[in-house]
């Protein structure tokens, strides 16, 4: 969690107009307990996007929005955002963050940003009818011959033959892809490739997806390692970083690779991916938030071993400069 970006010394104070005792009952019965968790959220992760906010908070995209909508009719103002390209970045005002402070990080039962109630079958099917829903709306948008559409969007024909509407149906379908191929891997998938109903298509969905996750799937036994034992991941990131930078680190421990689920390939790989990264922060100028945002959509991962990753590639940074 990225402490330290609101001070609550300096925001909430007695003197300070930016939240009051009046401020606090107002947001209390205004804000919804989807509401809360979108702000924990934000404090926790500031500069996110809107698909990475709803993947955090476990809810839908279209969901999410609904509630974004809600919020940004609030007063005083709880969310800033930020357009890049067809990207929107979301962060806290001062006063959200004040309000995070003061009445969600410290209570003794934290807001939950589990919304949906269902059992594992139940939310599968859920998951299965929202990316169904965005590929009707695709449909819709895309008119009679949207399987054509969709096959220039997927081999990256369309320039500006595309409206804003149809490419924004585009990419609400396959983000919702492939935040169902991560949770459900391949079965759930192939009821989409069914609804397609055209082997072309879903050949190229398939690759497609393949593409998209690839660097996810390189890291995923790191992160498979860290929901099992957090301290054994660092273990094994310490590791790589002392080979790969023996002259800045101290020399880690030995790692043995069969205790831990990993393979030798799957190892090399990670190793690999770790090297890259190094060479990829420097274009975050030793920004650590701004690596871990970038890194986020890319891998499609939340997962603390990328903020521990970010943290050793500063110190390289830090070094080389």
């Amino acid at each position: 969690m990225i402490m330290g970006a609101y001070r609550t010394e300096e925001i909430f104070t007695n003197n300070d107009s930016t939240l009051t005792n009046e401020t606090v009952t107002i947001l209390k019965a205004s804000l919804s307990r989807q509401g809360n968790a979108i702000l924990q959220a934000l404090y926790e992760s500031p500069g996110m996007q809107q698909k990475s906010l709803a993947a955090t908070i476990h809810t839908s995209p279209a969901s999410l929005s609904n509630i974004i909508s809600k919020l940004e009719t609030i007063q005083p103002q709880l969310l800033q955002s930020e357009r890049t390209g067809r990207s929107k970045f979301y962060s806290l005002t001062d006063t959200a963050a004040a309000y995070v402070e003061s009445e969600l990080l410290h209570k003794e039962k934290p807001v939950s940003p589990k919304i949906h109630p269902f059992n594992a079958s139940s939310y599968e099917d859920a998951l299965i009818d929202e990316t169904l829903h965005f590929l009707t709306r695709f449909q819709h948008a895309a008119g009679s011959e949207w399987y054509m559409v969709l096959d220039d969007l997927l081999c990256g024909f369309h320039e500006n033959k595309i409206s804003d509407e149809v490419y924004d149906r585009y990419m609400d379908f396959t983000d919702s892809l492939v935040q169902l191929r991560i949770k459900q891997k391949t079965a759930a998938t192939r009821k989409i490739y069914d609804a397609v109903d055209n082997i072309i298509l879903a050949k190229r969905l398939d690759r497609y997806l393949n593409s998209e996750l690839k660097d996810l799937f390189i890291l995923e036994p790191l992160f498979d390692l860290e929901k099992q034992d957090f301290e054994q991941a660092c273990a094994l990131i310490d590791n790589i970083f002392y080979k790969l930078r023996p002259n800045i680190f101290c020399q880690a421990e030995p790692v043995a690779l069969e205790t831990l689920s990993i393979t030798q390939d799957q190892y090399f790989a990670i190793y690999h991916q770790i090297s890259e990264m190094i060479n990829e922060f420097s274009k975050f100028n030793g920004n650590k938030t701004a690596a871990v945002t970038f890194w986020k959509d890319r891998f499609h991962s939340y997962n603390a071993s990328l903020r521990y990753i970010a943290s050793n590639c500063y110190v390289i940074y830090a070094d080389e400069h």
